[in-house]
């Protein structure tokens, strides 16, 4: 198989992105966002490309990605859909999404009726897992392979990564730096019907102010409980960042935490979100 003959594209959301300084940058970028997404840049840069076989693969669940399907007639290739909740090209059955903190398996009834497993958890997995699916096949991959190699994958480093303790309880850590991304997040572990759900987590210095207050109010919709802690300030004050993601929280906060570590004779304040499930 030459690859180099092949063109593919997998979309699977958009979520505004978090400006680092003035709010003026914010406005910028969604005006350029908007103007991007109207002209669908990216599916024209495929559609001009000298691929012989070119293919996009759009999540039908996401509402700009219905938006873009509704333009197939744009291209000269082919817009596959995949998802869960609407119909789809590469469609999963709903009720037969499993998630535990160990993986998830899921079942598929078009274009084929297959069962999965993968080692990865989270809901968000599941439509990753799709868009991959969709692209294994199109490029005629065996569907006994496309099974197997579903099944082997593991987590990418900060993203949804699992530490399972002997005491009981699972860590969770994962990026997430947005108030968008941290809902989700937490959603994802709330799927896995925990006992308990501890939360730390911070923000960083000299970043995006106004996402502070939101991230305090999403971990504690979320959450059982929730550690405010430092996440590299740079030069702004560590108790100035913990206060303005307390600003959206209603309770008081039961526990400030911050790790200092010491490097080329500096100091600053390092820590990773992570979720401890009892």
């Amino acid at each position: 198989m030459h690859y180099r003959f092949y063109g593919l594209m997998i979309y699977i959301l958009i979520v505004p992105y978090s400006p680092t300084s003035h709010a003026t940058i914010w406005i910028i970028i969604l005006h350029s966002m908007t103007i991007l997404w109207q002209k669908c840049v990216c599916f024209e840069i495929l559609n001009k490309s000298l691929k012989q076989k070119k293919a996009a693969f759009i999540n039908a669940d996401d509402n700009y990605g219905r938006q873009i399907l509704q333009w197939r007639q744009r291209y000269g290739y082919p817009l596959f859909s995949f998802g869960i909740n609407n119909n789809a090209d590469y469609h999963c059955i709903e009720s037969s999404i499993q998630i535990s903190i160990r993986g998830t398996q899921f079942a598929t009834d078009l274009p084929f009726a297959k069962q999965f497993t993968m080692k990865l958890a989270g809901r968000f997995n599941v439509y990753n897992a799709l868009g991959a699916i969709g692209v294994a096949d199109f490029l005629n991959v065996p569907i006994g392979r496309i099974v197997t190699g579903i099944s082997v994958l593991s987590s990418v480093p900060g993203r949804f990564d699992t530490i399972l303790s002997p005491e009981g309880f699972a860590v969770v850590v994962d990026y997430a730096h947005t108030n968008d991304a941290l809902e989700k997040l937490l959603l994802s572990v709330r799927s896995l019907k925990p006992e308990r759900i501890i939360t730390v987590f911070g923000c960083g210095g000299n970043r995006d102010k106004t996402k502070r207050p939101l991230m305090g109010k999403v971990s504690e919709e979320y959450s059982d409980l929730v550690i405010v802690t430092s996440d590299n300030p740079r030069k702004e004050n560590p108790e100035a960042i913990i206060r303005d993601i307390t600003a959206g929280m209603k309770q008081t906060v039961i526990r400030s935490l911050s790790i200092v570590k010491k490097q080329s004779n500096t100091q600053y304040i390092w820590h990773k979100r992570m979720m401890l499930l009892s």
